[in-house]
């Protein structure tokens, strides 16, 4: 899919085998090869406290990434959020994602 000259390509959410719930990652790549890695998890307690299914995540977390190339503004090329209060919420550092090193 193309969103404002990004290419987004996305996994499909997985079983996590490191907590409860599951997790995907979306990739958001501009047209000078910048790749952005935008990382979901949802414990299946908040799915159940929010009533989603698994089949509507992966609408909410598009939703999340083109909010934030709607921004414009990057601090980081691995974003990682989790499910909370019925939306995807930023976090920093969460157990459940190694990060990378480039």
């Amino acid at each position: 899919m193309d969103y404002r000259k990004f290419d987004i390509s996305a996994d499909p959410f997985r079983h996590a085998h490191n907590f409860n719930g599951y997790i995907s990652k979306i990739y958001a790549k501009d047209s000078k090869g910048m790749c952005i890695v935008f990382a979901f998890a949802v414990d299946v307690m908040s799915m159940a406290k929010h009533s989603i299914s698994l089949d509507e995540l992966p609408d909410k977390a598009i939703e999340t990434v083109k909010s934030k190339i709607d921004e414009g503004t990057f601090e980081d090329l691995e974003l990682t959020y989790e499910y909370n209060d019925s939306s995807f919420v930023r976090v920093n550092n969460p157990k459940w994602w190694i990060k990378t090193k480039y």
